[in-house]
């Protein structure tokens, strides 16, 4: 009986685990965050699977270049960095999870950026931004072949529509968007770069999901 019991229980929190992670909330809102910053309060507002912000003034640390590792630059428009994680246990999930921080250093423009992991949070460190969310039902006009296109005239697409959310953000801005939401950034500031942390959580779950996704896709 109890062995009934517990079985039910484990089998009801992978299942709702598995329907977070595959979750698309079908509003396209953004909204702010007024709800005090707990690591609790964060996470569950994370279960609605809509992008949301805060001023996360305290979580700003000084820039330091020193671990950075240049992965991309694309003309003058963006350059692109891998950084060591440092743990900011507001955004940490509850379950075991890998991180992975990323830097985007904007003169223009980024490149259109979707995520498959758990949880996406992008942190303004320096200057101002306009970052447009655009929901997953979209998504068909900017893939290719499984593969996120990244043409000019996708871009000039995106400006000329007028139901993608478009936001400005300074300095200390905290963002989380959920998985499968498409984002890009422009720099509004006309001296200097916009710096942009991206901060990346896979929980256990995600990680299953994508490994069976992957063996899914060899099979056909």
């Amino acid at each position: 009986m109890w062995i009934e019991i517990f079985l039910l229980i484990v089998i009801g929190i992978l299942y709702f685990l598995c329907y977070v992670e595959t979750k698309v909330n079908k509003n396209d809102d953004v909204y702010y965050l007024d709800k005090p910053l707990t690591r609790n309060n964060v996470v569950q507002e994370t279960y609605l699977k809509l992008p949301f912000y805060f001023d996360g003034t305290h979580l700003n640390e000084k820039i330091c270049r020193d671990f950075w590792k240049k992965r991309d630059k694309k003309r003058n428009y963006y350059a692109y960095y891998e950084k060591p994680y440092v743990s900011i246990s507001l955004l940490e999930p509850f379950i075991r999870f890998i991180p992975q921080s990323f830097v985007y250093e904007i003169t223009k423009h980024s490149p259109l950026i979707s995520h498959t992991t758990s949880l996406n949070y992008y942190l303004v460190k320096k200057g101002q931004c306009l970052m447009t969310f655009i929901h997953p039902k979209y998504k068909e006009n900017f893939y290719e072949n499984g593969i996120l296109n990244q043409s000019k005239s996708k871009i000039d697409y995106i400006k000329k529509q007028k139901y993608f959310t478009t936001i400005s953000f300074s300095k200390n801005s905290m963002i989380y968007v959920p998985n499968k939401w498409i984002v890009y950034f422009e720099n509004i500031e006309t001296k200097d770069p916009c710096i942009i942390e991206c901060i990346e959580y896979q929980t256990i779950c995600n990680q299953l999901l994508c490994w069976g996704e992957k063996q899914f896709n060899k099979m056909i």
